[in-house]
């Protein structure tokens, strides 16, 4: 992971960044930093009451497994699978936005198809082949579907912090 990466968690997240960034980058462990993806991507899946299967799937494997490889052939399948959801909703976002715009639809409708594909984002990311990666870019994708970055710090002091 670069410093431009994580400079822009520091920055999306506000007062909670810095020191979420900062929780990240100390965790050595490949399998928290997975774990935390998972839990940033469910909570904005709940959030946006996104119930996709394939993306429910896509988090619950990666919450599986301390390194995923993209060489693996049912890795790959789900990762298109779920990709090809990410760009249902980042079109449908992109609609209601320009219906939005025309004022064919309530105030809102675009924020919400936003908001819904940020978390179905946070899901796919969750199965980057690097858990440190998987951590800060499905952390980043669910805070801008919720907002709430408070969440996601609470979950990385609870996660990054903890005593084996």
């Amino acid at each position: 992971m670069n410093a431009k990466t994580v400079n822009i968690l520091q920055s999306a997240l506000g007062e909670s960044g810095p020191h979420l960034a900062r929780l990240l980058l100390r965790c050595q462990q490949e399998p928290r930093l997975r774990a935390f993806a998972c839990a940033c991507a469910r909570f904005a899946l709940r959030a946006c009451e996104l119930d996709d299967p394939v993306l429910w799937q896509a988090v619950n494997v990666a919450d599986r497994y301390d390194a995923l490889s993209t060489v693996d052939r049912d890795l790959s399948i789900l990762m298109r699978a779920a990709e090809a959801q990410v760009d249902q909703l980042d079109n449908d976002a992109f609609t209601a936005q320009d219906r939005e715009e025309a004022g064919t639809v309530p105030q809102g409708t675009y924020q919400r198809a936003f908001q819904r594909a940020r978390a179905a984002t946070s899901a796919l990311r969750c199965l980057s082949a690097s858990a440190m990666d998987a951590a800060v870019e499905a952390c980043y994708e669910a805070y801008f579907a919720t907002g709430n970055a408070g969440a996601f710090a609470t979950m990385g002091e609870a996660m990054f912090n903890q005593r084996d």
